[in-house]
């Protein structure tokens, strides 16, 4: 039986991609990864969920930018 793909996985490549357009797109134990020289994101779709794991670095920014907005 083979496996659909989840989705929303495209959909989280597109937005990644948005985000950081410069980034490298890498697959990593069997993942993808954003790196740009250091890792971004990663995420996987599974039958039932997605999990997408940002770096820190990118946490902080991203935390940054939603403060200047509120």
């Amino acid at each position: 039986m083979k496996a659909k793909p989840n989705r929303y996985a495209e959909s989280v490549c597109c937005i990644c991609t948005g985000v950081a357009p410069k980034a490298e797109q890498v697959i990593k134990w069997g993942h993808p990864f954003f790196v740009e020289p250091r890792f971004l994101f990663s995420f996987s779709a599974h039958k039932a969920h997605l999990s997408l794991a940002p770096s820190a670095e990118a946490l902080e920014s991203t935390s940054r930018l939603i403060e200047t907005k509120l």
